[in-house]
């Protein structure tokens, strides 16, 4: 790390068609050289993530959200698996 402030930024935006979100990140640093790193992320409806996890093998040991304290909800974020 060299200390140096870097500004940045993110872009975000859904296909539809094939179930895509992108999410482009930038950084831009004081002599005006940009990093950009796109990330193209499957999404899956919930049920038909589960099937698909159950079909590998896997099972769900435990369900968490993202943030320490925050109270369990009926849709977790975070899944803890083991080999069935």
């Amino acid at each position: 790390m060299t200390g140096e402030r870097i500004d940045s930024w993110e872009q975000g935006w859904w296909d539809e068609p094939g179930r895509i979100h992108h999410v482009l990140y930038v950084y831009r640093w004081p002599d005006g050289t940009e990093r950009r790193s796109h990330l193209t992320l499957r999404m899956f409806e919930l049920d038909e993530l589960r099937q698909l996890f159950a079909a590998a093998g896997w099972r769900i040991v435990r369900e968490a959200e993202d943030f320490v304290g925050t109270p369990l909800s009926g849709r977790p974020l975070k899944w803890v698996g083991a080999r069935a």
